[in-house]
């Protein structure tokens, strides 16, 4: 009975490490192609902006991101947060998406 709960445990723990929870929230074919204002109506506020929207409201030329991984503290150093970062083109729209890690 001991190994059907040990063996229970193992699973339960390599599900939940390589679920990668936050990470199935952006989905990069519904991004790509969309004005940084329609992005914004499906997934709310951008948490990084590298400038200010333009008086239309929309972000051109510039990257803009969602916080996907908070910073973590940790015995060997901090690991820097993760974003979901989105580039815009001249005209305001999503030209390329990727994860990167902000410090």
């Amino acid at each position: 009975m001991k190994k059907v709960y040990a063996v229970s445990a193992l699973l339960f723990v390599f599900l939940f490490c390589f679920s990668g929870c936050g990470k199935d929230r952006f989905k990069e074919d519904d991004i790509l192609g969309s004005s940084s204002l329609e992005i914004m109506d499906r997934y709310g506020d951008f948490d990084r902006a590298q400038s200010s929207p333009d008086g239309d409201g929309l972000y051109r030329d510039c990257a803009c991101g969602y916080l996907v991984t908070e910073a973590k503290k940790g015995f060997l150093g901090t690991t820097p947060p993760e974003y979901f970062m989105i580039y815009f083109d001249e005209d305001g729209i999503a030209v390329l998406c990727r994860y990167e890690q902000v410090v």
